[in-house]
C-alpha cells in the first residue's frame, strides 16, 4: 500500500438531553462546549456562542444534566470536545412546566399536582417538574410526597427553594421520634436551602432526638435569634415552639443559665407557661412509656399532661391516651372512647379528637352489632372532616373514608405522627405562598 488508511473517528454525541431546571428567558441558540472523557464522564467548559445571553444559564443547566457518549478513534473511546447546541423556541424547556407554574401561582395546587404527575408519567427524569410536584404536594400538606419529589428534582430552582426548605423542615420535625437519623438529614437539607429560623428549629429538634444536646442548643438559639429579627415577625405560636424546644435542649445540655432565662421569657409572654411546661414534660414521659409498652403508665401520664393545661393540651393529650388504648395488643375500645370523649369536651373544635372518637366508637359498635352507635361514629367522623377541611386535608380525607367504609385508611400514620411530636397538633410553622 502506498498510503496508510486514515484513522477513523466518531465524534462524541448527546445521548439524552436533560429537560433542565432553569427556565429560558426567550427564544435563542446557545452553543455550549463540553469535554467528554473516554469513560463517559464530562465537564461543561462554558458557553462558546450565544445569540441570547439571557438563555445561557438555562443552556448550561441542560448541559450539566444531560448524558453523553465519548468520541471513538480507531474503535477506542477517547476524550474529546463536543459543541452542544441548545435551541430555545420561547416555550418552556420542559413542555408542561410553564403551565404547571401558572397553576401554582393561581393557587390551584390540586391541578398542578395532577398536571405534574401526568408530565412525569411521560418524562420521569424531568427535574423541573419534579420540583413543581414538590411545591404542589407541600401546599396540599403531603409533606412525605413533597420531600420525595424534591429529592428526585435534585437541584431546586430558586423560585421554589423556600417551599422546599420548609417541606424538609416539616418532615424533619414530623419524623424526629420515629426516624431520628433521617430527621437530621432532612433538617440539614432545609438549612442548606437558605435556612431561616424554621430550618434551624428543625435542625435543633433533630439534634435533640439524636442526643446531640449542645449542638441542639446552638441551633435553637440561632432559630430564636433569627425569629426575633424576622420580617414579617414570627408567629407567636412558632416562637413559643422554638422557646420550648430551646428550654428542653438547654436542660439536657446542663446549661442552667440559658434554661432559667428561657423559662423567665416564657413566663413573661404567657401566664400559663408553667402549666404548658408541665404538660410538655408529662407528654414526653408518656411517649417513652408507650414506646416501652407500658400502656397503663402512658395513659396515666397523658391524663396528667391534659390536666396540667386543660385548654391548651386537653384535646391532644386525651386523644393520645385514646390512641394508646385503641392500639394495645388487646384494644380496649370502651376505655378509649372515654378518653376520646374527654378530648372533645376539652376542645370542641379539635378535629383529631372527633376522628379518634369515631374510630373507637365504630370499632366498638361493629364488635357488638350496635347500629345506633355506628351511626354516631359516622356523624363524629363527618364532624372531624368538617373541622379538618381547612387545616389538615389528610385528616379530613381519613375521616370521610371512615364515615363511608368504617375502616381506617393509610393517612392515619401521617397525622398521628404529627400529633405525637406536637402537643397542640399544629404545624410547627406555616407553609407560605409561592
Amino acid at each position: 500500500m502506498l498510503f496508510a488508511a486514515p484513522p477513523s473517528y466518531i465524534p462524541p454525541k448527546v445521548v439524552s438531553q436533560a429537560p433542565g431546571v432553569v427556565e429560558p428567558a426567550g427564544p435563542g441558540k446557545v452553543l455550549v462546549q463540553v469535554r467528554v472523557n473516554a469513560d463517559g464522564s464530562f465537564k461543561v467548559l462554558g458557553v462558546e456562542l450565544s445569540n441570547n445571553n439571557r438563555d445561557n444559564a438555562a443552556a448550561l443547566d441542560i448541559a450539566k444534566h444531560s448524558k453523553y457518549s465519548p468520541g471513538i478513534r480507531n474503535g477506542v473511546p477517547v476524550a474529546s470536545i463536543l459543541d452542544f447546541e441548545v435551541v430555545f423556541t420561547g416555550q418552556s424547556v420542559s413542555g408542561s412546566a410553564s403551565a404547571i407554574d401558572q397553576l401554582l401561582h393561581a393557587n390551584d395546587f390540586a391541578g398542578a399536582q395532577k398536571a405534574a404527575n401526568a408530565a412525569l408519567a411521560q418524562s420521569p427524569g424531568n427535574h423541573l417538574v419534579q420540583a413543581q410536584l414538590g411545591v404542589a404536594d407541600s401546599f396540599l400538606h403531603d409533606i412525605p410526597g413533597a420531600v420525595k419529589a424534591f429529592d428526585a428534582a435534585g437541584q431546586i430552582p430558586t423560585a421554589y427553594s423556600n417551599v422546599a426548605m420548609q417541606a424538609y423542615a416539616l418532615d424533619a420535625v414530623a419524623i424526629a421520634n420515629t426516624a431520628p437519623r433521617t430527621s437530621f438529614v432532612q433538617a440539614e437539607k432545609a438549612v442548606s436551602l437558605g435556612g431561616d429560623y424554621r430550618a434551624y428549629f428543625a435542625l435543633g429538634v433533630a439534634e435533640q432526638v439524636n442526643k446531640e444536646y449542645a449542638d441542639a442548643e446552638g441551633s435553637l438559639q440561632q432559630a430564636e435569634t433569627m425569629a426575633r429579627a424576622a420580617s414579617p415577625s414570627a408567629d407567636p405560636q412558632v416562637f413559643s415552639n422554638i422557646e420550648h424546644a430551646l428550654l428542653t435542649a438547654a436542660q439536657s445540655a446542663g446549661d442552667k443559665p440559658t434554661a432559667d432565662r428561657v423559662l423567665a421569657d416564657l413566663a413573661k409572654g404567657d401566664p400559663g407557661a408553667a402549666g404548658k411546661n408541665a404538660a410538655l414534660a408529662f407528654d414526653g414521659q408518656a411517649a417513652k412509656a408507650a414506646q416501652a409498652h407500658d400502656y397503663a403508665g402512658a395513659v396515666a401520664l397523658y391524663e396528667k399532661a391534659a390536666a396540667a393545661a386543660p385548654e391548651w393540651a386537653g384535646g391532644p393529650e386525651y386523644t393520645k391516651a385514646a390512641l394508646v388504648l385503641a392500639t394495645e395488643p388487646i384494644p380496649n375500645y370502651p376505655a378509649a372512647r372515654l378518653e376520646a370523649e374527654k378530648a372533645v369536651a376539652a376542645d370542641p373544635q379539635y378535629a383529631p379528637g372527633y376522628y379518634v372518637d369515631a374510630v373507637v366508637m365504630g370499632q366498638d359498635a361493629l364488635g357488638n352489632g350496635n347500629m345506633d352507635e355506628l351511626q354516631r361514629a359516622t356523624e363524629a367522623a363527618y364532624k372531624a372532616a368538617q373541622l379538618a377541611d381547612q387545616t389538615d386535608p389528610k385528616l379530613a380525607q381519613s375521616a370521610r373514608y371512615f364515615a363511608k367504609f368504617h375502616q381506617v385508611d393509610m393517612n392515619l400514620q401521617i397525622w398521628s405522627t404529627g400529633l405525637s411530636v406536637n402537643p397542640r397538633y399544629a404545624l410547627p410553622f406555616p407553609v407560605p405562598n409561592t
